[in-house]
């Protein structure tokens, strides 16, 4: 369920997951719904109300995404707080992780695409590139075929903030998650986030 937020950069009135699935049909590069849509898909029903709707891709591949979008989506650069238009070819500067998109000028924003960082086959943590798991250990997919982050990936995002919407992700993942997600976040956490609250109730 969404049901859209304001921003100082603009309205959002987002996509649902099968909405940007179908978008993302011709794009044959890994992709998966990310932040709290993927706890939704993950649990198999709706925690919480959602403002935006997030998809992360690696980074490597943001070329083919713009090819594989369609012409009349606007892509543009979120950086420091400010945006600038994806400029057909360019690739996104190093220093900004994520694409705001929307169907036309003015219109509201529809999804979001997050920038992963990768080596290989391996899929790493932007904020502290020495947690890591395989690239086929990084998401689910719904009986349906959405793809999505696996929660332990998200809940390490999450865990830099701990929002109220964030301990609701949490606490709702928690009790789904098996012994080897678990651990892997606990992990994550130790390293990346020391001391965060969290590790000491996985």
């Amino acid at each position: 369920m969404s049901e859209g937020r304001a921003t100082d950069l603009g309205h959002w009135s987002p996509l649902s997951p099968r909405e940007a699935a179908e978008i993302l049909a011709s794009f044959r590069r890994p992709w998966w719904i990310a932040g709290g849509w993927a706890i939704d898909l993950f649990v198999g029903r709706a925690v919480r109300e959602h403002g935006d709707l997030d998809v992360e891709i690696l980074r490597r591949d943001q070329l083919e995404l713009r090819e594989a979008l369609p012409s009349g989506l606007e892509g543009w650069v979120a950086r420091k707080r400010r945006l600038s238009r994806w400029e057909e070819g360019a690739p996104v500067p190093v220093d900004a992780n994520g694409l705001w998109l929307r169907e036309e000028a003015d219109g509201p924003w529809r999804f979001e695409v997050m920038l992963a960082a990768s080596e290989g086959d391996r899929w790493l943590y932007r904020r502290d590139p020495s947690v890591s798991l395989p690239l086929a250990g990084v998401g689910g997919v719904t009986v349906d075929g959405i793809p999505y982050l696996r929660p332990e990936v998200v809940l390490l995002f999450k865990a830099r903030t701990t929002r109220p919407r964030d301990e609701q992700d949490f606490a709702a993942a928690l009790p789904l998650m098996d012994g080897i997600s678990r651990e892997w976040l606990r992990r994550a956490l130790e390293t990346a986030h020391p001391g965060h609250p969290w590790a000491g109730r996985l």
